[in-house]
């Protein structure tokens, strides 16, 4: 039925009870011996899953290869690997990979990246959308590919029983009756015509399909089951198919359509496949309804859409929100200008009229004015830190801590601080923010130890399962363990200002960082015993050069 171009012989496969042998046809004629007909097998397990892992990694690969020019549309890659894997190891294998791209999407490519947390709304609705899409591509491509191999494996068997009647007239009844229950069996339509194209069978699925009886259909042209506009070109379609006959799969993308009884049209695939008996040359069509799976490729279509748009939405919003925060500075920074200059020429121009206390006010006005200035880069500096883009690299942290400890040096260079920094601790990372992490965290040991004769900082790693963990540890002032919790939130600080100068997005810039790496961080300390900040990236330690 509906013949079309197209070739794949159904003489091969497996199944897991074992090889099935058939010389049976269907008529007079014995096939030559030797011929046989095999169903498929279920690949191992191992294979199964080393294929759905192995896909996951290949869309893994091509989503990075494609980051530069497609963004984070990482979706379809993954889609496809859940697909393959479905379709080769069925629906475990197609789980297997659900749950490995679903997991490798939210590490590497869901914000924040190289992490598992979620950090919007935005973000869980993306991760839901996938997992949902992924699942409803396994458990349908598992169904298609069964139903496929079911219906397949009733061809096969059909001509097993072909094959036996030609060997063996006797048996023609029997055969014919075991060869039709076979076909009832079948998942999908199976209709058989004859080289004049007419029909010469049809099962009980194919009939319900289509909506006519069995008697309705035995010697009509199969064309009243194809599209009235498309009957002419089915017609010389079949001509063709006649005179070079060949077994055709299903799957092979082909537009059909099938024509039911009252006159309603459906999507279907089709599998051809021709068989030589003494009555004449038949074809064989297992024809498979597929508007579930065409209304799925619908919504899974629409669901991609509307995640393009909402992600098209988040990125105007993150513009729209750089820019206020860029606007809001400015802003705050013209009337602080305003307030430090009018107050330092007060100073200047009105000195001899004020006293002590005037003076002190007018100070303490520019010193405010000043700190407000702080505040307002480092809340920017810690905005940019969550939006800019990381380069990844092998950085050298060991040499970093040196820089950045030669820099603390120079702007007190009368301070007497014993510094120790291990030799070859290096990273993958990215250098700029990494640099900004040891500046923050050297910079407050530097800090803190300010009042103690004899002052230590250290900065090395330990070795955890393979992992490194760095520390800054230090000998200063440290802090009750009871507020660990408020270390690393914007503006928390746990010492005054008078004592310890700063505005309190140092550590909160720390945790975003590193959060960004795929890591953690945190801190134990004691008041009075000092303190000792530790990170991790997440990463292995990288090999040597």
């Amino acid at each position: 039925m509906m013949a079309a171009a197209g070739a794949r012989e159904v003489t091969g496969g497996r199944t897991g009870r074992g090889r099935l042998r058939a010389r049976h046809s269907w008529g007079r004629e014995s096939l030559r011996p030797g011929v046989f007909l095999t169903l498929p097998i279920a690949r191992k397990p191992p294979v199964r899953y080393a294929v759905a892992l192995g896909a996951t990694a290949l869309a893994l690969g091509l989503n990075l290869a494609l980051l530069p020019w497609v963004g984070p549309n990482t979706f379809p890659p993954f889609l496809a690997a859940v697909m393959v894997a479905t379709w080769f190891g069925g629906l475990a294998a197609g789980l297997v990979a659900t749950a490995a791209s679903t997991l490798v999407t939210w590490y590497v490519f869901l914000p924040p990246a190289f992490s598992l947390a979620i950090d919007s709304p935005a973000t869980a609705v993306r991760l839901a959308l996938f997992v949902s899409s992924a699942a409803l591509i396994a458990g349908l491509g598992s169904a298609l590919r069964r139903a496929q191999l079911r219906a397949e494996a009733a061809v096969a068997e059909a001509r097993r029983l072909a094959e036996l009647h030609r060997e063996r007239e006797a048996q023609v009844r029997t055969s014919e009756s075991r060869f039709r229950r076979l076909l009832e069996m079948a998942p999908d339509g199976i209709i058989i015509v004859n080289s004049e194209g007419r029909i010469v069978l049809a099962n009980t699925q194919a009939q319900t399909m289509f909506g006519y009886a069995a008697e309705e259909l035995l010697g009509q042209p199969v064309e009243m089951l194809v599209p009235e506009h498309l009957r002419p070109a089915h017609v010389a379609h079949r001509a063709r198919y006649d005179a070079q006959p060949r077994a055709r799969p299903m799957g092979i993308s082909l537009d059909l359509a099938g024509r039911r009884k009252d006159g309603s049209l459906f999507p279907v695939e089709i599998s051809l496949s021709p068989m030589e008996t003494e009555e004449g040359r038949l074809v064989i069509s297992v024809i498979r309804d597929i508007t579930d799976r065409r209304q799925a490729e619908a919504r899974i279509r629409s669901l991609n859409e509307d995640l393009a748009r909402r992600y098209a939405e988040l990125e105007a919003a993150n513009r729209e929100l750089e820019a206020f925060s860029y606007s809001v500075s400015h802003d705050l920074r013209a009337p602080l200008r305003a307030i430090d200059g009018f107050s330092q020429a007060l100073l200047e121009d009105c000195e001899p009229a004020l006293d002590d206390r005037s003076k002190d006010y007018l100070r303490r006005i520019r010193a405010a004015t000043r700190r407000m200035g702080d505040l307002i880069d480092d809340l920017l500096a810690l905005s940019r830190v969550t939006r800019q883009e990381m380069r990844r690299e092998r950085v050298d942290l060991s040499a970093l801590a040196r820089s950045v400890v030669a820099q603390l040096r120079r702007s007190e260079p009368t301070r007497s601080v014993a510094v120790h920094i291990a030799d070859g601790l290096v990273a993958e990372g990215d250098s700029h923010l990494l640099r900004l992490v040891l500046e923050n965290l050297l910079g407050n040991a530097w800090k803190f130890t300010a009042r103690e004769p004899e002052a230590r900082v250290e900065f090395g790693a330990l070795d955890e399962g393979g992992r490194p963990v760095f520390y800054v540890r230090d000998n200063g002032v440290g802090f009750d363990m009871a507020y660990a919790h408020k270390l690393f939130g914007p503006f928390q600080r746990l010492h005054a200002m008078s004592d310890f100068p700063g505005t309190g997005i140092g550590l909160a810039t720390v945790q975003r960082i590193v959060t960004r790496h795929g890591g953690r961080v945190w801190a134990v300390g004691e008041e009075g015993k000092g303190a000792t900040f530790f990170f991790t990236l997440e990463e292995p330690w990288p090999k040597s050069a």
